[in-house]
């Protein structure tokens, strides 16, 4: 999942959508370069997925990633197929706590 926060437009408008998606495709052209073609979709095994993100923290010189495997969870927080709320496992919501916990204190 690719993840970011939308730059500011320099009227302080909302950024168009056209070039949100651009700078999403440059986002993802910069991973590519920096993992190689991994495979995008929801059926990469999580070790894999880890790992790429991992190489492409290290390549770019972020020390920023934090990567938590959560008990009963795969690629994502939830603990069913489903991702609904109640679903959401009470591990993402301690580890999430935790990081914020580190990094505002």
């Amino acid at each position: 999942m690719l993840r970011y926060d939308r730059r500011p437009s320099g009227a302080g408008e909302d950024v168009p959508l056209a070039a949100q998606a651009s700078d999403a495709a440059a986002a993802i052209r910069l991973l590519r370069g920096a993992a190689g073609d991994v495979p995008t979709d929801q059926w990469v095994q999580v070790d894999a997925s880890i790992s790429a993100w991992q190489q492409a923290a290290r390549a770019s010189g972020n020390e920023q990633v934090t990567i938590t495997r959560l008990p009963g969870c795969d690629h994502t927080p939830a603990s069913g197929q489903e991702m609904a709320v109640s679903e959401v496992s009470p591990h993402y919501t301690a580890a999430m706590i935790s990081w914020l916990g580190a990094r505002l204190s």
